[in-house]
């Protein structure tokens, strides 16, 4: 995933960019992919962390999403699992850290208008609160999120059409 990231990235520079910041991304993810395979996972997440910010201020959030996503996929579901204060995430349990950086990985797919990946991860949370934790009030507030997100896709679509 990381080497697809990676990859996208560098290829999907912008020209209008200053070359400092096109820089700047390509230097940090050839160190993330170091960190990665050095197995330095406080660094990497740091590293993680400071790119969605870079991203972010440059209104680039289809890109802080996927940055963002490879912290996401560090994780599990365990609600046990008690992690320590890392980057800009607070102690907590391993579940709860997943399910609020997927929640910021959502805000991020609205923004850029990647409501299809957006139901995807949904559904995936609404799964794990229905199947882990029987929250039943939680997974009615995602299926309405995920109601939103397909109705941003049918206006998009009715948009186009009528265009």
């Amino acid at each position: 995933m990381l080497q697809e990231v990676f990859t996208h990235m560098l290829l999907s520079l912008s020209l209008s960019r200053s070359l400092l910041q096109d820089d700047r991304t390509a230097a940090t993810l050839k160190l993330l992919q170091y960190l990665k395979e050095q197995n330095r996972m406080g660094a990497y997440v740091r590293y993680v962390h400071s790119l969605v910010d870079q991203h972010e201020q440059q209104q680039l959030p289809d890109r802080a999403a996927m940055i963002l996503m490879l912290h996401c996929q560090l994780l599990g579901w365990d609600q046990s699992l008690q992690l320590e204060e890392q980057a800009d995430c607070p102690a907590e349990s391993e579940f709860d850290r997943k399910v609020r950086l997927y929640r910021q990985v959502l805000s991020l797919y609205d923004k850029a208008s990647w409501w299809e990946r957006a139901i995807a991860l949904v559904g995936e949370l609404k799964d794990q609160h229905e199947k882990n934790k029987c929250d039943f009030l939680q997974v009615a507030e995602y299926l309405e999120m995920q109601a939103s997100f397909y109705r941003k896709v049918r206006t998009a679509c009715d948009t186009l059409l009528a265009s």
